[in-house]
């Protein structure tokens, strides 16, 4: 199993792979600030074209952007699912309409 981690100091977002899939964890905080560690993944399931498995657990706040970034994931993989979001990524996929369109 390979893997890319680019860390930050408010968030990060760990891409592994497994056979056909792809997992994404993220963690702390998902802003603007994790934009480059997000386009990577993005770039990497586009070209890998897989299913993908989001555990959003450990993630503390999430802003817009990282919603751009779910979605963004969504459109590359050939399949997602939203696992063990936190009550953050839930509150921000409700209030802006999106839990039932992300798979929360």
């Amino acid at each position: 199993m390979g893997s890319a981690d680019r860390g930050s100091a408010t968030g990060t977002i760990l891409l592994s792979f497994d056979p056909g899939q792809a997992r994404v964890v993220l963690s702390g905080e998902i802003d603007v600030a994790c934009a480059t560690q997000a386009d990577v993944a993005c770039t990497v399931v586009e070209q890998v074209r897989c299913s993908v498995l989001v555990d959003a657990s450990c993630v503390t706040s999430m802003d817009v952007a990282a919603l751009g970034f779910l979605i963004r994931l969504q459109r590359a993989s050939t399949g997602r699912q939203l696992l063990h979001a936190s009550e953050p990524v839930l509150r921000l996929l409700q209030l802006t309409g999106l839990t039932a369109h992300l798979g929360a």
